[in-house]
């Protein structure tokens, strides 16, 4: 997915990329040109501007996505000094929301995705993820407290989303993978939280992985309502994967998107030739350059030699 790689086609600054709606359109435009990909984002790939739009401080670098400085709150005892903003009156929310549109408007021929978090993530992006744990291992009301603030926002954020021409919703799992969560909780906490939230979602959802896995719990995700697909690491057994799930859910997969700068042209076609023909049965397999987003310093080739792999194996289906 290609989120921040606008700007080094584009030769925007960070910073500017994030806050200015027609530099990230234009980011957009130069993907589209130059990739052509089935796949484009309705505004930034940046967990961070969730938190921001309930009050976080953010810290921007030269190289990569914003991340938390500051949360607004460090703990559930404080949930009820947190401002929930009208999303009309919060800069980010609006920022990202005419960015989709303007987005969704120039590029109708492609599929159009919004990433938010979910009702589970946005509380890590307002107290971190410590007290979050915290608050669920230990306080059962705090977690309700918490949830009702984050369950309707999440769905105000839906339903705009996708009044504003998103296609699909790629939902990060930050608090259920495999490093945080474990299956115990999945089951008990989690997943009730998800399937009633999401059975309110009118509109089609893409469970991302993040920078990690939710491999281990794809088997309990996958009756999720509206649930599409996954997004897969590229380490996760996409055929033990796809015996866990239902025949028709999409797996989008492939290479390491953060990590192919690390590799030659080359290289980079050659494992995707091979990833390719190792999934060449699965018919609902997209190919995806997997992560959180793609290095600036990624050369341009790298990507071109990942589309051309697509292209041809598909010429020759």
């Amino acid at each position: 997915m290609l989120s921040l790689y606008g700007a080094a086609l584009t030769g925007c600054p960070v910073k500017r990329y994030y806050d200015d709606v027609e530099a990230f359109v234009r980011g957009q435009e130069a993907i589209r040109e130059t990739l052509d990909p089935d796949v484009i984002l309705g505004s930034p790939f940046f967990f961070a501007g969730y938190g921001e739009a309930l009050g976080a401080e953010l810290n921007f670098t030269e190289n990569y996505p914003p991340n938390i400085r500051r949360t607004p709150i460090s703990s559930a005892a404080e949930i009820d000094s947190l401002h929930v903003p009208n999303l009309d009156e919060s800069p980010r929310i609006s920022c990202m929301r005419e960015t989709l549109r303007r987005v969704s408007a120039a590029n109708r021929d492609a599929v159009v995705v919004q990433t938010l978090l979910g009702p589970l993530d946005l509380p890590i992006a307002i107290m971190g993820l410590e007290a979050w744990m915290m608050t669920v291992l230990t306080d059962e009301e705090g977690v309700k407290r918490v949830l009702d603030v984050t369950v309707p926002f999440f769905l105000r954020l839906c339903e705009a989303f996708l009044a504003d021409g998103a296609d699909a919703l790629f939902m990060p799992m930050s608090f259920l993978t495999k490093d945080i969560a474990t299956p115990h909780l999945a089951k008990t906490f989690a997943v009730p939280v998800l399937e009633d939230a999401l059975a309110k979602v009118e509109g089609p959802v893409i469970l991302h992985h993040t920078g990690s896995s939710i491999f281990t719990f794809i088997d309990v995700l996958d009756p999720l309502p509206n649930v599409l697909g996954f997004t897969m690491d590229e380490d996760d057994d996409l055929i033990e994967a796809r015996r866990r799930i239902r025949p028709e859910s999409i797996l989008f997969a492939g290479l390491d998107g953060p990590t192919l700068y690390t590799y030659s042209a080359e290289s980079v076609r050659r494992r995707a030739d091979a990833f390719l023909a190792a999934t060449a049965g699965d018919k609902k397999v997209v190919p995806f350059l997997v992560g959180t987003d793609v290095a600036l310093e990624t050369p341009v080739e790298n990507l071109l030699a990942f589309r051309d792999a697509v292209r041809a194996f598909r010429e020759e289906e």
